[in-house]
Order: C-alpha cells, then structure tokens, then sequence
C-alpha cells in the first residue's frame, strides 16, 4: 500500500491501492481511502491530495482515526478519462469526481450505490456500473439510468468502451455488452456476438 505519511505533529494514513489504470499516457491508482496517485516516474507516484479526506482520518485521535480506516464506506474503485487532465472516479456512496485541467471537482450523482466501473466513450460520454449491475450513463451533472430494464447479478469488476460500444466483466464471470437498454452476455448480441466459449 501507499503510505501517507506527515510529520509526527500531523495525522497519518494508509492507502490501500484497489485498482491501477491507465488514462492517455499516464498511469493512476487509485483506493480506500478517497485517494488518486498519478505515476510521474519510475519509483515516482503524486497524491492527488485536492481530494479531501473522509471525516476522522485527519484526527490525532487514534480512535477516531481507526474508526475511520475501518469504514468500508470511503473507497475509490476506479478511474478513466481520455487523458491526465479529463478524468472521471467513481466509488463508495455515489462517489463521483471529475477532473478537468488540474482541477477535480465532486459530482451529484443520482445512486448513493457503490460504483464499481467507470468507462469513457471518445466523445467524452461516462458510463458507470453500481453494485447492482446497473449502467449509468452521462457527464458531468447529467446522469441517467441506461439500463432501466434488467440488471446483472452480482454486478461488474471491469468496464471498457471499445469498438462503438460499453464491454463489461461480470463479477461472478461472463463479457457482457450494452445492448439497448440493457447489458446482455456478449454471445446473445444482436452485432457482432462473441463466440461462447469467449464470452460466457
């Protein structure tokens, strides 16, 4: 894990890194709690630290700062954007922050869910899966169900837009596409299915 470590006259943390992705040409991390680390170099990672704390981890309470770190409530679960500087993360609670140039920027989001994927189509379209295996699809402040109509079970561990269309990973297995109005397994698409042994 990162380590977040001050002086000893200021508070401490640990990060604990849940996912690494790329975004252009730069590498992120990104983990519990709320924390975004952007590869500069070899052995060289910068804490996006414009992104506040969750409530108790800035305590000199060691209670409070426990209490804090044990909260599975305070987490990011990924990261894309088009480049550095044209980001989305999504996680615990409806968590949801943009970052456009050097400035990242809390999202209202309509789902206090916890947001397990995040993918960017090339016209800077965002596609978030919840975990209930629901598609979220917008920017910015505009945000709406895409898949009303079903859900998956046990929702998504990855997300991708490729080839004009969104490619999820179900968390219990299976390559889904969106298709409509809902996420269906990639060898019952209606274009371009993948064969079943690839796909299920």
């Amino acid at each position: 894990p990162f380590h977040g470590v001050q002086a000893d006259a200021e508070p401490r943390y640990d990060s604990i890194v849940l996912r690494t992705t790329r975004a252009g040409s730069t590498v992120f991390s990104v983990g519990k709690p709320f924390r975004v680390y952007e590869r500069l170099g070899p052995g060289q990672w910068h804490e996006h630290t414009d992104i506040p704390l969750p409530e108790g981890l800035d305590s000199m309470d060691e209670e409070i700062f426990e209490a804090a770190m044990e909260l599975d409530a305070s987490s990011f679960h990924d990261l894309a954007g088009r480049s550095a500087q044209d980001l989305y993360v999504v996680g615990s609670r409806g968590s949801v922050w943009r970052r456009q140039g050097a400035q990242w920027r809390k999202l209202p989001f309509p789902s206090d869910l916890s947001l397990r994927t995040v993918a960017v189509a090339p016209n800077g379209t965002a596609y978030v899966t919840d975990e209930n295996g629901r598609v979220w699809k917008g920017r910015d402040d505009e945000w709406r169900c895409a898949t009303p109509v079903g859900k998956v079970s046990g929702g998504f561990k990855d997300s991708a837009w490729f080839a004009g269309r969104l490619w999820c990973t179900g968390d219990r297995g299976g390559l889904y596409v969106l298709q409509g109005r809902r996420m269906v397994l990639a060898m019952d698409a209606r274009e371009q299915p993948v064969p079943g042994e690839f796909s299920s």
